[in-house]
């Protein structure tokens, strides 16, 4: 789930991280705080990225939502994720 965070923010942000290349944009990766979800496996911790602008809000676990059990977004997130963890900038995130 962390990875696919990554992606959004990566996404979000329009680099990957450790990217050396101008930017685009002002706005930077600015670590990251835990956040307490509950899953069909029970409750777990993930590491939530942020940026300096706080405007990144993450698809997959939105602000304010705790429970993340729903399998089908889960999937479809996945789907729209993959595209940009390898590089396809192409395809919805």
């Amino acid at each position: 789930m962390e990875d696919m965070l990554n992606g959004e923010w990566d996404a979000h942000l329009g680099y990957q991280k450790h990217d050396q290349s101008p930017k685009a944009t002002d706005n930077r990766r600015n670590g990251s705080y835990p956040k307490t979800v509950k899953s069909r496996m029970g409750e777990m911790t993930l590491s939530v990225p942020r940026d300096r602008n706080g405007t990144f809000e993450p698809e997959l676990v939105p602000n304010g939502t705790r429970d993340v059990s729903g399998a089908n977004r889960f999937a479809k997130q996945a789907e729209g994720m993959r595209g940009v963890r390898y590089g396809n900038q192409s395809r919805a995130a």
